[in-house]
């Protein structure tokens, strides 16, 4: 069944996939990514509600699949080839360096082409302009129950609902994160919906709504500025900003029709501000305002531009490698003027990390994706194409001074989504003349692979959750379950994670019980693994292990290592002196 469409746009008839695909896209982005576990989740391994997005976005991609064998026709947007040539690309730099970390390379490519799949899949449906507002409403309506929460978490910080936790380190009280449990991950997020906000009031859609839902609409967006400028993170509030100004300079024609929506949506922010003096949450603007004023960005970060630039200069062709970042940034951060700890993850930067990591090849592919867009956009004129770049901004405004698209998939999904809607302008047809037996055999196996998807995603949601628990007990009540355990050392993508932790509780074990084999066995696994995370607790529990076997030779220069890209570390200074008195 296909849909068809009257002189409006206003689709007639829906057939079973376009309503499958509908449905898919609504829960997304009003119900899954509001879904938050409380749960192991940082650096390499995504929280477990990041999980959940990835089986809706698996089920979306199902069903494109199936829509396209129904037909006959696959649908490929122009825009896939630079997404190609940046995905070949990352792989290529890989095989011309060395594999720092494998757990980065298999999982970081995966992501990749879950990203590409799905931006595919969401090209196979020819949706109505109605049909696309109705989905960028939907996120407007995801900003509105993450700003609720938001006030929720203002107004009341001492809660500790799991559902409601808080970030820290705020003058007073906490700073709203959401259900994304992130402050500068709910800041883009919202700046994303108030730029939608601006493009809807100059909809068709808005015309057709009843007084009442404009009048919600209206006092919705006040109290996403409110929460917003809690938060106190200038990528919000300069992603939001430079969005509004760039569509209200695409579509300035449209706004000067709708002068009376226009002043009502800028009152909004006026409106804000007021609600805040009555409240008293003025002080965290004036945070947000000392930030802005007085520093361009804080010095730590600063330091990681630095180190990861000097990673690039070091190996420009083909990078550090996959994980050469982790690996690598402790020892480029002594370099920096002002030697900070700076995130061992990633450099807040997007580019950045991919220059580190792949050097020139990388560099190359991440100018093919944003060329290919500014391509395209230049192509849709000033006025469709300057509202879809607004849309894209404050989230690709927050990759170059963060990283949400690798802490939250969420982000990532949706910036696909946004990236879809002026890449759905270009595209072509390939019909496929396969007879109904051949068509209905590949429907069969997508479904197996569906399936198989499904449920190994499931299977590390499950083992994420024992994993937690492990943790749970281990730090509560010091009582370290095995069994809780062995799912996260038997699933591939927890497995790295998990061994870390089973390594650490084993040396303990073995220094309680005095067992020097087991000790020399984590002395061996320490060397190798600090090659791919030299964190300061490896240095830490290497030493210990080290002074227990009483190998003075390796230890004093592990120690000095240790030291120096770790001049703070406590313990390490303690060892030191224990083992060198007058050192």
């Amino acid at each position: 069944m296909t849909v068809t469409s009257d002189a409006s746009g206003t689709p007639r008839q829906l057939g079973i996939f376009l309503r499958m695909h509908l449905f898919l896209l609504y829960g997304l982005f009003l119900f899954v990514i509001h879904i938050y576990v409380p749960a192991l989740g940082s650096g390499p391994i995504v929280p477990i509600a990041a999980h959940l997005v990835w089986l809706t976005v698996a089920a979306v991609v199902a069903v494109a699949l199936l829509y396209a064998l129904k037909r006959g026709v696959f649908v490929v947007p122009d825009y896939t080839k630079y997404y190609l040539l940046f995905l070949i690309l990352v792989l290529l730099s890989a095989q011309f360096q060395d594999v720092v970390d494998s757990h980065v390379l298999v999982f970081q490519t995966a992501g990749l082409i879950g990203g590409l799949l799905f931006f595919v899949a969401l090209h196979q449906f020819n949706l109505t302009e109605g049909q696309r507002d109705g989905l960028l409403l939907a996120l407007f309506v995801s900003g509105a129950v993450e700003s609720v929460v938001g006030l929720f978490q203002v107004f009341y910080p001492q809660q500790t609902h799991a559902l409601l936790t808080f970030s820290a380190g705020w003058p007073s009280g906490s700073a709203p994160s959401g259900f994304l449990n992130q402050g500068n991950q709910l800041a883009s997020f919202l700046a994303t919906c108030l730029v939608i906000s601006f493009y809807l009031i100059v909809s068709k859609q808005f015309g057709r709504w009843h007084w009442f839902n404009r009048a919600i609409f209206f006092l919705v967006i006040p109290t996403m500025i409110s929460v917003l400028l809690c938060i106190g993170s200038r990528a919000g509030a300069l992603g939001s900003a430079l969005g509004a100004w760039i569509l209200l300079f695409a579509q300035w024609q449209d706004f000067r029709v709708a002068w009376r929506r226009l002043f009502l949506r800028i009152m909004a922010l006026l409106v804000a501000l007021v609600f805040m003096h009555v409240t008293n949450m003025m002080d965290r603007l004036y945070v947000l305002g000392d930030k802005l004023a007085h520093t361009i960005s804080r010095r730590e970060r600063i330091d990681m531009y630095g180190a990861a630039w000097d990673m690039f200069l070091d190996r420009p062709i083909w990078g550090q490698g996959p994980g050469g970042w982790v690996a690598n940034q402790p020892y480029y951060r002594i370099k920096q003027r002002n030697n900070y700890q700076v995130d061992e993850w990633y450099p807040h930067n997007e580019t950045l990390y991919w220059l580190a990591e792949t050097g020139v090849a990388g560099g190359v592919g991440v100018l093919a994706i944003v060329g290919g867009m500014a391509v395209l956009l230049v192509r849709l004129g000033r006025r469709r194409g300057g509202m879809y770049a607004a849309l894209m901004v404050p989230i690709v405004f927050h990759a170059e001074v963060e990283q949400p698209l690798h802490d939250s998939i969420a982000h990532w999904i949706i910036l696909v989504f946004l990236a879809y809607l002026p890449s759905s302008h270009f595209t072509r047809e390939m019909h496929w003349q396969w007879n109904p037996v051949v068509r209905g055999g590949l429907a069969m196996v997508a479904l197996c692979l569906f399936l198989l998807v499904e449920a190994s995603i499931l299977r590390t949601v499950r083992a994420q959750i024992d994993l937690n628990n492990y943790m749970w007990f281990l730090t509560q009540h010091k009582d370290s379950r095995a069994e809780l355990l062995q799912p996260g050392l038997d699933n591939l993508y927890l497995r790295q994670l998990a061994t870390r932790l089973f390594m650490d509780v084993k040396l303990k074990l073995g220094l309680l019980t005095q067992d020097s084999k087991v000790v020399e066995e984590f002395v061996s696994w320490s060397k190798q693994e600090r090659k791919i995370w030299p964190n300061s607790l490896m240095f830490v529990n290497e030493a210990k292990a080290l002074l227990f076997i009483g190998d003075k030779g390796r230890l004093m220069p592990l120690l000095e290592e240790g030291l120096t890209i770790y001049p703070q570390a406590g313990e390490l200074l303690e060892l030191k002196k224990a083992v060198s008195p007058t050192g």
